[in-house]
């Protein structure tokens, strides 16, 4: 299948502590996805091709 939108092995540090390890996500058309944090929101729609940061209050 063809996605629109496909990550792999996706892994982030900051200094020493490594925030994500080998993360993979695959989207499809019109999808929207959250990915959250201790201080942030990250929602990605596929539909519209954007992403957003939303902060944490």
């Amino acid at each position: 299948m063809s996605w629109l939108l496909e990550m792999k092995n996706i892994t982030k540090t900051f200094g020493a502590v490594k925030a994500i390890d080998n993360v993979s996500l695959r989207l499809n058309a019109g999808e929207v996805v959250s990915l959250c944090g201790e201080k942030r929101l990250r929602e990605i729609d596929a539909h519209e091709g954007t992403v957003r940061n939303i902060s944490a209050r």
